[in-house]
């Protein structure tokens, strides 16, 4: 969220800023960060910032980034998961 390439402590407080901005333009997050991409702090994958980011992103804190595949979701149109696959090439 410090747009170092790293996620560390140090990108707690960007984290935290983007939870509290608003969407969709993010302005809070911006005038902070503005070279940054907020839907970095999307880190389930879920097209969102929102508080379902928080487990993951604690997750990737202790490993730096590695081990955790960001991953995509496509639901039909009565809400069932349908597929299920990683937002980069491996």
């Amino acid at each position: 969220m410090d747009c170092n390439g790293v996620v560390n402590g140090f990108d707690l407080d960007g984290f935290i800023l983007a939870l509290g901005s608003t969407p969709p333009d993010y302005p809070e997050y911006y005038d902070v960060y503005p070279d940054c991409d907020v839907m970095n702090a999307d880190v389930n994958g879920d097209g969102a910032v929102n508080g379902f980011d928080t487990g993951p992103f604690i997750g990737l804190m202790g490993t730096g980034n590695a081990g955790v595949a960001r991953q995509r979701y496509e639901w039909d149109a009565e809400n069932r998961l349908t597929k299920v696959e990683p937002t980069e090439p491996e």
